[in-house]
């Protein structure tokens, strides 16, 4: 069972100067549906056609052509009863649950997934699943528990704001499940033998001039101290260690900087804060280190403090690498890390509810920009710098405990995380959501009378009362002395007259429709209608009022509906 997936490259790219944790995420899951999905098509939903064929060279790329893909166009959103299921690569499921309203809302389901929860544009559209029409069927996805209880945090504010506004009654359960499923790694660049890791670690060492015996404690992600990770608890506990290490240490930084700005402040923190640790940075971008730098270090670390991250993908492929890893007790890392097992959970603090508002407002005013937002949450928010150089000083020095602790990772790391593992649960979350469907009971269902979304309603309805007349099935059609097949050949050539012509009629159909009107007669509209498929009435009326529009037709009332009319107003 696979979903639909909803594609931009944006969303599934990581060759790109500026890579996001996102981007890595969802590359990752398209790659390990490729290779691991049991069901033999992919279905791609997009509007682009280029998109389109960015997925055909991506699948191509993946699984070496033994993949059949269908493309979607979201105006033949009928296909997607096929695959059950759409899948989003974020939260904003709001506006495709709008528009599967169009349809029978049991035909597939919604998916989404979240990344980043800390932006507006991430919280605006988590609350908007309160109101929107989804359904038990649908589903967002929450990589780790810390994530989901934010969501639902969120979700239950809104609810209480919309409950006290409207005085209506809240809602028992949220409308759309919250599963948690944890993101994936590709673990097979790990898969080396034991011949060619230490190969990699001799050349990496060789390379970045440290010691066969000197320590190598590994970074790995994008360098900001305001939107990632604050450099300064690691390199003072780094620092604070190295006398008792005994030996050299070395600090690789393997990520990337998203400005010359910030490199100089990591460079500058690093030779006031650790001057005793040597401090290399290597392009985290680059395939051959993303491959093969986990082989140099004894120990990985990331000291994660910000609210941006919610799962973390690196420690995981620390763990699957071998390596014992030194982690911040925070968000996903809670989760993924067993402190005193895998490595060590180093104790994290911030500052108690109710102290942070004006932050929050400083940011929905636009006074204070997302990176400020979440950089000065960040900036109060501290790493226990004496656990943390303990765990650095106990794993250093002692080379058992880090072989325990690195081969007790890399089983966590394979049974829980890897995208083999992962991509199953997903295919269990998509069948399961077929089966509810079928079971569950449909919230809010439209009434006839009502539109799909009642912020997009049909415009000739939301704008009714705009014009003197509505056309109408008595609505009288008399053809003028313009309507002659030239004419007609010459408007259609004109971009200024045939702008909407794809919902007409073509010139040829024009033609024969005027024919149908007797020279010097008035006929109805209802008439004329009665003359085609029921599927071509709204072609046939569009076209009727583009021939009045250009003077080919006059159009005119029903005296006696006028009449009757008048009487019912007095």
């Amino acid at each position: 069972m696979v979903a639909a997936i909803y594609y931009h490259p944006d969303g599934y790219e990581t060759s790109r100067e500026h890579l996001m944790g996102r981007h890595a995420a969802g590359e990752g899951m398209l790659k390990a549906i490729c290779q691991y999905a049991t069901d033999d098509r992919l279905y791609c939903y997009t509007a682009d056609e280029n998109h389109f064929k960015h997925f055909l060279k991506k699948v191509q790329s993946f699984s070496q052509g033994k993949r059949i893909c269908t493309w979607i166009h979201p105006s033949r959103m009928s296909q997607l009863k096929e695959p059950g299921a759409l899948f989003m690569p974020g939260p904003v499921l709001s506006d495709l649950a709008w528009l599967r309203r169009h349809r029978e809302t049991r035909d597939y389901s919604l998916c989404g997934v979240t990344h980043t929860t800390a932006t507006d544009r991430a919280m605006d559209s988590i609350a908007n699943l309160v109101s929107a029409p989804l359904q038990p069927w649908d589903a967002l996805v929450c990589t780790s528990q810390s994530v989901k209880q934010m969501v639902q945090n969120l979700m239950h504010n809104y609810q209480d704001y919309l409950t006290d506004r409207f005085g209506a009654q809240k809602a028992i359960s949220l409308p759309i499940a919250l599963p948690i499923i944890p993101l994936g790694a590709d673990f097979t660049i790990f898969d080396q033998p034991e011949v060619k890791r230490s190969e990699y670690r001799k050349q990496w060492r060789e390379k970045l001039r440290i010691g066969a015996d000197d320590a190598a404690v590994l970074y790995v992600g994008r360098f900001s101290f305001h939107d990632k990770a604050h450099p300064v608890p690691m390199y003072l506990a780094l620092e604070h260690c190295h006398k008792s290490v005994g030996k050299p240490i070395t600090l690789i930084m393997a990520g990337w900087f998203q400005n010359d700005v910030l490199k100089q402040e990591f460079i500058t923190a690093a030779q006031v804060f650790c001057p005793n640790i040597k401090v290399i940075f290597v392009d985290g971008r680059n395939t051959a280190v993303k491959k093969t730098i986990w082989f140099a270090a004894d120990v990985f670390t990331s000291l994660s403090d910000n609210v941006q991250e919610t799962f973390g993908l690196t420690p995981i492929e620390a763990m699957a690498a071998g390596l014992p890893v030194v982690v911040s007790d925070w968000d996903g890392y809670k989760e993924t890390v067993r402190d005193g097992v895998d490595g060590y959970r180093i104790p994290t603090w911030t500052a108690p509810s109710g102290i942070g508002v004006g932050l929050a407002l400083g940011y929905a005013s636009g006074s204070e920009s997302y990176g400020n937002y979440v950089g000065y949450q960040s900036q109060f928010t501290s790493v226990d710098v004496q656990k943390c150089t303990e765990a650095f000083s106990r794993l250093l020095n002692d080379v058992a405990l880090r072989k325990q602790m690195g081969e007790n990772g890399k089983l966590r790391a394979r049974a829980l995380f890897d995208w083999k593992v992962v991509i199953k649960q997903w295919e269990t979350l998509w069948a399961h959501q077929k089966e509810t469907r079928t079971t569950a009971q449909e919230i809010g269902k439209r009434r006839t009378s009502q539109p799909a979304n009642p912020l997009r309603d049909d415009p000739f309805s939301l704008f009714a009362h705009y014009p003197t007349n509505l056309l109408a099935p008595n609505s009288l059609i008399e053809k003028t002395f313009r309507a002659s097949p030239d004419f007609v050949r010459a408007i259609g050539n004109l971009k200024i007259t045939n702008f909407g012509s794809k919902l007409a009629y073509d010139p040829a159909r024009i033609m024969r429709l005027l024919d149908s009107i007797p020279n010097g007669e008035t006929v109805t509209v209802q008439s004329l209608c009665s003359r085609v498929p029921g599927s071509e009435g709204q072609a046939l009326l569009f076209s009727i009022l583009w021939l009045s529009k250009l003077g080919l037709i006059n159009l005119s009332a029903d005296n006696q509906v006028i009449a009757n009319n008048v009487r019912a107003s007095r």
